[in-house]
């Protein structure tokens, strides 16, 4: 005769679950490390869908379950602090880039007497280049 076993069926499809998003999370810090943000910001509905798996831990966690769930709070907590940094090195670029944009609009050719004539490249606002 089989036994069912309702609170280790729950326990296996919990830690399956966190399994995988422990996984989903180191890619994403593989990706944040590597800069590709835009593949790292792809995996958001995975990670929400695996976290609404979770949100009901089991019954009685056993000792993987615990240790698996310290893993992930730590996988995260380092997840968003890289995040933090991708971000404002994001930030960092866009001031620096509208630096060069002013200084480049702000740059003046003058005449010979002095006054302030109009530069060729003073109507181009962007870069044409891709």
């Amino acid at each position: 005769m089989i036994r069912s076993d309702p609170l280790g069926v729950a326990q296996a499809i919990w830690m399956r679950a966190a399994r995988r998003l422990l996984a989903l999370l180191e890619k994403e810090r593989r990706l944040l490390r590597a800069g590709a943000l835009r593949e790292a910001a792809d995996l958001a509905p995975e990670k929400e869908r695996l976290s609404q798996e979770l949100a009901e831990p089991p019954a009685a966690p056993g000792d993987d379950a615990r240790a698996i769930a310290r893993e992930l709070q730590t996988a995260a907590a380092r997840n968003r602090l890289l995040l933090g940094a991708s971000l404002e090195a994001v930030r960092a670029a866009r001031a620096r880039l509208e630096q060069i944009d002013k200084a480049r609009r702000e740059l003046g050719v003058y005449d010979e007497g002095g006054s302030r004539a109009p530069s060729a490249g003073a109507q181009r606002t962007h870069d044409s280049r891709a």
